[in-house]
């Protein structure tokens, strides 16, 4: 099933959604950001067909709920990074989102490009084109292979002090010119609070690790479904998180890459 409304059997344990989840739904204040959003969306439109960037988190199933009511003729691409959670990989599924493969895997990359304790064979002084190979050349070909004139992405102004920055300088519609696209932010002034009400009031089925990280009582701003090999998960305690959400992925990265020990 595509978008929307989810059978509740597939999904039946929902313990990361709240009460205050469905009352905030109701605020006037939540409302205008749904409008909002749906507007841009609009005026997106008006400009060409529209790939969402889809990343099996929160944020993006929200955005491709979104773009999908206004858009229906839009595409979803998932850029897979070879180390993700098997319940990303489950959602990608449900929501018939399309798998992009990069030309490396972001452990060959971390390999190569010498994180995590392998050696380092990029000329001194340069940094591994990681975000060029993981997400801007798929992102570039699979436009190009769906004709899309503009990148959905469910990026969010809350998050970290670059992408305040970012929101206040662009908005939430930017015309792109090194890659002759425009880029459409609508969750740019939403808040974590305002992801889950809308989840809670379409009834969307969301990434199960969510569930699972509510149980073990990671607070709502910590849950993350990203790229797991990303330096930050060192200094976030995401890697503590993923050997107890998915310990058999974890015992695969520990072959490849000994030294994540030290962070969980």
């Amino acid at each position: 099933m595509k978008g929307g409304l989810t059978d509740a059997r597939t999904h039946s344990r929902r313990v990361a959604i709240s009460e205050q989840d469905y009352l905030r739904a109701q605020l006037r204040e939540f409302r205008y950001r749904v409008d909002r959003a749906l507007r841009v969306i609009g005026q997106a439109r008006a400009h060409g067909r529209i790939a969402i960037s889809f990343s099996g988190g929160k944020d993006s199933t929200v955005l491709l709920d979104l773009v999908r009511r206004v858009a229906p003729d839009s595409v979803a691409g998932f850029w897979d990074s070879g180390a993700e959670l098997q319940s990303t990989y489950d959602l990608v599924a449900h929501y018939g989102v399309e798998m992009v493969q990069p030309k490396m895997s972001f452990p060959e990359m971390c390999r190569y490009g010498g994180w995590w304790g392998h050696p380092n064979p990029v000329e001194k002084g340069k940094r591994f084109p990681y975000d060029k190979i993981l997400i801007h050349e798929p992102s570039r070909r699979f436009c190009e292979k769906h004709q899309c004139s503009v990148v959905a992405v469910g990026l969010r102004a809350d998050e970290s002090g670059v992408r305040e920055i970012r929101a206040r300088q662009h908005g939430e519609l930017d015309w792109i010119d090194r890659s002759e696209t425009w880029m459409l932010c609508p969750l740019t002034w939403w808040t974590t609070d305002d992801i889950w009400a809308y989840i809670a009031s379409r009834n969307l089925r969301y990434n199960a690790a969510y569930d699972q990280m509510a149980e073990m009582g990671v607070p709502r701003r910590e849950q993350r479904i990203s790229t797991l090999l990303d330096k930050t998960a060192a200094t976030t305690g995401r890697f503590a998180v993923l050997k107890r959400l998915d310990p058999g992925l974890w015992n695969q990265l520990v072959i490849d890459f000994p030294n994540l020990r030290r962070f969980a």
